[in-house]
Order: structure tokens, then C-alpha cells, then sequence
């Protein structure tokens, strides 16, 4: 438009330079020199015809561009109320869509139709399309395969030293001179090593799978559960292998044994049986040829939920290790006193996504179990980060004790030099004293602490931020009314289930910020 405006103004002004034909016409005969006078006047009326004709077409032309330019005007107002309207029609979607099912209630017929499904499932010629799928995938990109293949050799081959590897550094883990965060940092790069060495291979299949034109409906959907299955055997692999005896939880981070054993114990039976769900799910989400697949699909995910359940109940129970421990470390901490609340949250919450799904809310159960897979991958990198930056400050302190140590010595040799140079040898060295986590300093810990808190804040809010519109619909549900004066008009001002959810929060909130202002003032502070 603003070309569109130049445009205009250059019209404008051609056309006033021609608002005096008869002296423009004068102009242009006297610049005909090379004529003679009786020629050049011949063509005056030529050229004030010409002259006339330039002003009408540069006045169409104006008027012209005048029109379009209105009706870009017009054209702009109208894609800003369509954009406006696609908005709308934007929020309501997010507002009702989680809210609208996606299939039929759980019934006994779902059962039966999920047994005809995995007939359908382990028919051999499927199989053998897949098979020849690869085959062909092979035959297409046989360099990519063959690296992935020579990676995924390396991954599996170098198991065994890297278990090896991660004993020896315990043992020097345990000499304190020795000590030191890249001890760490390397278990923590073999623990990686260790965890995606099948999901590389089930990667590796699917993505080239993926990338094959031409593939059949049900290798396309093999591949899709086999990348989703994947990337959750990445994360609980990486956890269990934290968790292994020698391992960054044990040696270095210093974990509770009951806290290490009981994740370890039940990741074993936990593991098999996400993976598989989860394959299932996908798997018969994304195919079209199989016949009442979502039936299988929807019991799968009922399945994977009830086990997310019972991981849970069994890691979280009051007489494990997990709540033992927390409530000898800290007693009056917020984790301690609302371990009830939390705890029913954590069991409580797969329980309400496995209703959802036999409700016929399968979409949306499907969406946010995924978000409530981030949430756990969230809480577990924030957890495994605050033991990295544990075990960096108690190596610094234990630094910091050998050179308090080491500066006594320097003081008893100051004090009786005379002595420690005919005897120097048998001078002792003072105890190096072991610091423990629970040592670090307690303004240390409260900062590391609010940190933490922020960047599990920030990406809570990250993963559940498409679903809060969902939420939405709360603001339809009105729980009582009271007069009020809007505009100086009396009229009834609703409550909703909105409103009375969001003062619980500000009440909670104000609580916990009152009785933590002093500890919060002096982090600012300092």
C-alpha cells in the first residue's frame, strides 16, 4: 500500500503540471528550435491535443489507482476479521475440543474385537510385507543402513566395558584425592551409552521406514509405534542404568539404597510392559487397514495407564523409601506436609486418563498422557540435574577442606620449623574430613532449590501450555451468583468452577510465599 501511495502522489503531481494546457503547449513549441517558426506553430493543436489526452488518462489513472487503493483498504478490514473470526473459532476449538469424544465407551464388545485385531495383528503376510519393506528400504538407501548398522554395533558391542568403566570410577570415586566432577560427567556419558543402544536400532528401522515412498498402510503404522517406543526406552533404559549398582545414583549422587533399589526394582517389570503398550497404541492408531483397531488400541491404553498406577503407588507408598526418606531429611518441608496431596495426584491422575479413554475420550486421553510422559521426563532430568549440581558443590567443599587441612600443616611447620626439619617425615597430616551432601551450606541449598523451582515451573508451563485453553470450559460452570453493579446497571455476577479454583491457588500461594518470605528476602538479598 505504501507503493500503491507513492504511485499517487506522482500521478497527483503530473497531472497539475497540466492544469495549464495553453501554457504547457507554449513550453513545448519553444523547445522546437530545429523547426522554423510557420512548422513549429503548425503543431500547436497537435500537441494541445496530446497534452488534453495525457491529463484525462493521468486523471482516469489516479481515480483508478484511487479504487484499488479503497479497495485494498477493504480487502485488509476483511482479512482482519477473518483472522479475527479464525481466532475464535480458534480458542472454541481449544476450548471444547478435549472435551468432545473421539469413540465409542468401553463396552465387552472392545474385548472381542481386540481379540479378532491381534489375529489380524500376528498374520504372517503382513509381517512379510514389512520384511519386504526393509529389504527394499536397504536396497534404496544402503548407506544410511549400513551406518546406522555400524553405530548400532558400536552401541551394543561396548556394553560390557562400559559397565567395566563405570565400577573403576567408583573406586576412584572413593578416594577423595582422586575425586572430581569429570568422574561424573564420564559415568553420566557412559550411562547414555548404555541406554540407547536397542532404542538406536528400533529408531534407525522406523525412521528409514519412514522415508521409503511407497510403503503399505500397516508398515507405515509399525513404524510410527516402533519411533514412539523408542523414544520412551531412550528415557527409561537412561533412568534404570542411573539406578544400577556402581552407577551415578549409588557411587555419586549418593542416593537413599531403598530410594535406588526400589526405582531400579520396578523399572524392570514396569519398562516391558510401557514399551509395549505403547507400540500397540500407536501403532493401532495410525493404521487404517485393520478393522476396529482403536478397540485395541483404547485397552492398551487403559493397560499402560493402570501400570503407570501401580509404578507409581509402589515408588510413592508412605513406608518406602522414597517418603521415608524425605520425611527424615526434611519433616516440616512443603514436600513432607502435602505428601498426601501429591501423592494423590501421582496415582490418582492415570486413574483419570484411563476413565477418559473408557468414557470415549481416547484423542484426548491419547494427548495428554503424552504430556503427562514430558511432565515425568521433566521432573527426572530436573532431578538427576540438582544431583549433578549436589555432587559439584560437595567436591568443592571437600576441596576447600584439603586446603584448610593443608594450610594447618603450613602453620604447625611456621610454628616449629626446627622440628619438622629434623623430623619433617613424620609429620601428620590432619583427618581430611568426608563432607556429605547434607552438609553443603543451607543458603547454597535454598538457592539451588529456587532454581530448580523456576525451571520446573517454566517447563511445566512449557509442555501443559496447549492444554490450558481446554480448561476453558470451566468458565461455563456456575456454581452460585451475587448482585453486583456493572456499567450502573444491577445485575446477577456469576461464580465459576474457574473462579473458585483459581482463589484456592492464590490462598495456597499466598500461604507458602508468607511463611517462606524471610528465607525468600534474603535470597534476593544476597
Amino acid at each position: 500500500m505504501g507503493n500503491i501511495r507513492e504511485t499517487q502522489f506522482r500521478l497527483d503531481s503530473q497531472r497539475r503540471e497540466l492544469i495549464d494546457i495553453d501554457s504547457e503547449t507554449d513550453q513545448i513549441i519553444d523547445l522546437l528550435v530545429y523547426l522554423t517558426p510557420d512548422k513549429a506553430e503548425a503543431l500547436r493543436p497537435t500537441v494541445r491535443n496530446l497534452l488534453t489526452d495525457r491529463r484525462q488518462l493521468l486523471e482516469k489513472l489516479q481515480a483508478a489507482y484511487n479504487r484499488y487503493f479503497k479497495d485494498l483498504q477493504n480487502l485488509e478490514i476483511a482479512e482482519q476479521q477473518l483472522v479475527s473470526k479464525a481466532e475464535a473459532y480458534a480458542d472454541f476449538l481449544d476450548t471444547h475440543l478435549v472435551w468432545i469424544r473421539s469413540s465409542s465407551t468401553l463396552s465387552l464388545s472392545d474385548l472381542q474385537n481386540s481379540l479378532t485385531v491381534l489375529q489380524k495383528l500376528v498374520y504372517p503376510a503382513r509381517w512379510r510385507r514389512t520384511l519386504s519393506d526393509v529389504e527394499r528400504s536397504f536396497k534404496t538407501s544402503p548407506g544410511p543402513w549400513a551406518l546406522g548398522l555400524l553405530i548400532t554395533v558400536m552401541l551394543l558391542a561396548g556394553r560390557r566395558w562400559a559397565r567395566r568403566e563405570i565400577a573403576r570410577t567408583a573406586e576412584l570415586v572413593n578416594h577423595h584425592r582422586q575425586d572430581s566432577i569429570s568422574l561424573t560427567l564420564r559415568v553420566l556419558a557412559l550411562t547414555v551409552y548404555l541406554a540407547i543402544g536397542f532404542p538406536f536400532l528400533m529408531l534407525l528401522v522406523a525412521w528409514q521406514l519412514l522415508q521409503l515412498p511407497g510403503i503399505n498402510d500397516f508398515t507405515r503404522s509399525v513404524a510410527t509405534g516402533l519411533m514412539t517406543a523408542a523414544g520412551m526406552l531412550i528415557g527409561l533404559r537412561f533412568f534404570y542404568h542411573v539406578c544400577r549398582r556402581n552407577g551415578l545414583a549409588h557411587v555419586h549422587f549418593r542416593w537413599h539404597e531403598a530410594i535406588r533399589k526400589a526405582l531400579r526394582r520396578n523399572l524392570i517389570w514396569f519398562t516391558p510392559i510401557e514399551i509395549l503398550t505403547a507400540f500397540l497404541v500407536f501403532t493401532m492408531t495410525a493404521v487404517r487397514e485393520i478393522a476396529f483397531g482403536d478397540s485395541m488400541a483404547k485397552l492398551a491404553l487403559i493397560v499402560q495407564l493402570i501400570a503407570l498406577t501401580a509404578f507409581f503407588g509402589s515408588i510413592l507408598r508412605f513406608s518406602g523409601g522414597i517418603v521415608t526418606t524425605l520425611l527424615r531429611q526434611s519433616p516440616t518441608g512443603w514436600l513432607a506436609r502435602l505428601r498426601h496431596i501429591w501423592w494423590t495426584v501421582a496415582v490418582g491422575l492415570p486413574l483419570v486418563l484411563a476413565a477418559l479413554v473408557a468414557s470415549g475420550y481416547f484423542l484426548s486421553a491419547v494427548h495428554l498422557r503424552i504430556y503427562l510422559g514430558l511432565t515425568i521426563a521433566l521432573v527426572l532430568g530436573l532431578t538427576v540435574l540438582n544431583s549433578l549440581a549436589l555432587r559439584w558443590l560437595t567436591i568443592a567443599r571437600q576441596r576447600l577442606a584439603r586446603r584448610e587441612a593443608l594450610r594447618k600443616r603450613k602453620a604447625k611447620q611456621a610454628a616449629d620449623r626446627s622440628a619438622a626439619i629434623a623430623d619433617e617425615d613424620r609429620i601428620q597430616l590432619p583427618a581430611e574430613p568426608e563432607i556429605g551432601l547434607v552438609e553443603i551450606g543451607e543458603q547454597t541449598q535454598t538457592l539451588l532449590r529456587t532454581v530448580m523451582f523456576v525451571l520446573d515451573t517454566i517447563g511445566l508451563w512449557a509442555i501443559w501450555e496447549p492444554v490450558f485453553p481446554a480448561f476453558g470450559i470451566l468458565d461455563d460452570i456456575h456454581l452460585w451468583s451475587y448482585s453486583g453493579v456493572v456499567d450502573g446497571v444491577a445485575t446477577q455476577i456469576p461464580i465459576s468452577m474457574a473462579n473458585l479454583i483459581m482463589a484456592v491457588v492464590v490462598v495456597i500461594v499466598t500461604v507458602i510465599a508468607s511463611r517462606n518470605l524471610p528465607g525468600l528476602l534474603e535470597i534476593t538479598i544476597l
